[in-house]
């Protein structure tokens, strides 16, 4: 069965600390696992210039 995953990823300063949300896309995963591997793919191919990227997959409904 296939939950909704929210996958955010900031853009942060040095201090990893300053984040902006960069991007934010909705996953269609049967695993938190199997929403991390988009997430990760996602990151490598992101082409914002920040010094720090940071990324999260939570469960639908988690943000307000």
């Amino acid at each position: 069965m296939l939950s909704t995953f929210v996958l955010l990823i900031a853009g942060c300063g040095h201090d990893a600390m300053t984040c902006t949300e960069v991007h934010r896309m909705e996953v269609e995963a049967a695993t938190l696992a199997e929403c991390e591997r988009v997430l990760e793919v996602e990151m490598a191919a992101s082409r914002v210039e920040f010094p720090v990227l940071e990324g999260v997959c939570l469960p639908e409904g988690l943000l307000a």
